[in-house]
């Protein structure tokens, strides 16, 4: 005879921490980069055929008539393989049933949260787009420790500043490509990636254990001719900058111990009346 009882659900939260905590990393952390969705999906996909320098992409294929009335082939579906380093590297698109887990309970959002930002590699095709990625998760940014971006000068400034607050970012992966296009450079320092703007806010970030960077500088003779360099070269930006974002960060609170200067201007005594 069949019971008329509904199923119980499985007493997930009577699980030890350390099962919940293996369910969290085996539903949450994926083995290679992710690349968020930050709009709609298919003109995001569209817009990383558009501008991927080398084209090979594998999945389903969608035709979608766009307003011109002609037809663009996309990727559709959940993920797209591309092999640019920087641009695709393999890019899971997550859709958002993968978080879905993180809204059953806020007991297991609590728990939960820290294993999707903390253990993926997040991947960003320009600057712009990990500067609204930033914004999007407001204080969980503090959980990220891997990311790969693009360097583009527009919104640089504040977006560095902001992964300056990234307290357990480790490692980091930049393309760095001297080309006016992306980079806009400030006429009155220089005309290399040195003084490229955005640059100086992100030489301030510190505590990086891995720092991976490829592109290419330029450095100018007496003359004004022009040379194209490996970013890596001694008289490229990388060496300096991959020293200055592995130097260690300074503990909260200790800012204010680093001894100032004396003044040599001898203080002004007034006089008696």
């Amino acid at each position: 005879m069949a019971s008329n009882d509904s199923p119980k659900g499985f007493p997930f939260m009577k699980l030890p921490p350390e099962l919940r905590n293996r369910v969290y990393f085996f539903a949450l952390v994926k083995p290679h980069p992710i690349k968020p969705i930050l709009g709609d999906r298919i003109s995001t996909i569209v817009n990383h055929e558009s501008n991927c320098s080398l084209g090979r992409h594998s999945g389903p294929q969608l035709k979608i008539p766009l307003i011109n009335g002609s037809q663009h082939r996309i990727v559709s579906g959940t993920t797209m393989d591309c092999k640019h380093p920087f641009e695709g590297t393999r890019e899971i698109r997550l859709p958002s049933s993968v978080l879905a887990l993180l809204l059953v309970s806020r007991t297991i959002l609590k728990e939960a949260v820290h294993f999707f930002y903390q253990y993926n590699h997040f991947t960003f095709s320009r600057v712009d787009d990990l500067n609204l990625f930033l914004d999007g998760i407001g204080r969980r940014r503090h959980h990220l420790k891997e990311l790969s971006f693009k360097f583009t000068s527009t919104d640089a400034t504040a977006t560095f500043n902001k992964l300056q607050k990234c307290e357990q970012l480790t490692h980091l992966h930049i393309q760095l490509v001297w080309n006016a296009e992306h980079v806009r450079l400030d006429n009155k320092k220089g005309r290399n990636l040195q003084s490229a703007i955005g640059m100086a806010a992100l030489r301030k970030l510190r505590g990086l254990q891995v720092v991976e960077l490829v592109g290419t500088d330029v450095v100018y003779d007496m003359h004004g001719h022009r040379t194209e360099l490996d970013i890596l070269d001694s008289d490229a930006v990388g060496p300096h900058l991959m020293f200055e974002l592995t130097m260690p960060r300074v503990p909260k609170g200790h800012k204010n111990l680093i001894k100032q200067p004396k003044s040599t201007v001898a203080p002004r005594v007034k006089g008696k009346k």
